[in-house]
């Protein structure tokens, strides 16, 4: 296993300090896809709208290792 962090982007900036254990950089970014639709879907209920460029960084103890956008990890349809 290994430990990542993931630091929020958006109207603030959130720098993970707790290691999430993934048993590689696969289930994290999945993991990380998860989270970020969770605070979208929160931002709509909340404020009516989504910054599609708000970002996810993944990393590791080296560094960055992924970055996932909002308009990355949902879909927006008509």
């Amino acid at each position: 296993m290994a430990s990542y962090y993931f630091d929020l982007y958006n109207d603030v900036v959130t720098i993970g300090e707790e290691a999430w254990e993934f048993p590689d950089l696969a289930a994290a970014r999945d993991a990380a896809i998860l989270q970020i639709r969770a605070l979208a879907a929160h931002s709509v209920q909340e404020h009516g709208h989504l910054i599609l460029s708000h970002k996810l960084v993944i990393r590791d103890e080296s560094g960055e290792v992924a970055l996932i956008t909002v308009g990355e990890a949902i879909a927006v349809r008509d």
